[in-house]
């Protein structure tokens, strides 16, 4: 029977409710930015990579709200960030909606511990739960289970097909950088990988190619492509295989 461990999130999710529903305030400052397809703020005049929108709306000293539009100006995704009022600890609910405006996922996260539930919907109807431990480690039921399974990687996203063990020994073997030939004394590079529903590799590219210097973006690419076809790939909330972009994060510190 589905969702048996959603009773032990009941009192979680009608607090955090409250935030959703937060009564109408004037806002103090708004700000709209474009984002790329990987919702990373890009220059205003790069018009040939805005996908989608961001407007932000600062309620109050304690509240955002935050909503992602499309260019077909659809509600694609919304961040409330405010303050639980049971708790008092800093909380995050995003709530992401499909193609036809309906809601396909909301998750609710403590900001201070990041643990987290997120819901998935089909139909109006709730398919499947995701629960955040911490540790990375998760608790994932999806329709027609009878309990949670615990699994130590989240197979909503596409993952690397190894632990994390073994992905720290690649990583030491294969990512060398000339140092010199940094300017900044930090680079991050966030890597983009969509993977399809056999694991595959499709695309790669840089999601943040404006805040990467050259040099550094190369070598993230080529540690990427040396890992080969590797991934495993997401599971929907029925948990069926579906292409999806998988995130890698790279850094330099001097």
């Amino acid at each position: 029977m589905l969702f048996k461990i959603s009773l032990y999130f009941q009192a979680f999710l009608l607090v955090s409710s409250l935030l959703l529903n937060a009564a109408a305030v004037q806002a103090q400052t708004r700000t709209i930015e474009p984002l790329n397809r990987h919702f990373i703020n890009i220059a205003p005049e790069d018009s040939v990579n805005i996908a989608f929108l961001k407007i932000s709306t600062e309620v109050s000293d304690s509240l955002k709200i935050i909503r992602y539009y499309d260019l077909l100006n659809r509600l694609i995704k919304k961040e409330t960030i405010g303050i639980n009022p049971e708790g008092g600890y800093r909380e995050k609910t995003v709530q992401e909606y499909d193609s036809l405006g309906d809601l396909f996922s909301l998750q609710i996260q403590n900001l201070e511990n990041q643990l987290s539930i997120t819901t998935y919907y089909f139909d109006g109807k709730q398919v499947a739960q995701s629960i955040y431990e911490g540790n990375g480690n998760y608790r994932v039921i999806r329709n027609g289970e009878n309990s949670p399974h615990q699994l130590e990687k989240n197979n909503f996203n596409p993952q690397l097909n190894a632990s994390k063990e073994e992905w720290g020994k690649f990583f030491n073997r294969n990512f060398k950088v000339n140092g010199m030939r940094i300017k900044e004394d930090f680079q991050y590079a966030l890597i983009a990988v969509l993977i399809d529903e056999n694991g595959n590799r499709k695309e790669i590219e840089v999601a943040n190619p404006h805040q990467v210097e050259d040099y550094f973006e190369q070598k993230a690419l080529e540690l990427i492509l040396k890992w080969g076809d590797n991934y495993l790939p997401a599971l929907d909330p029925f948990g069926n295989p579906i292409e999806k972009w998988l995130y890698i994060p790279l850094q330099f510190i001097r």
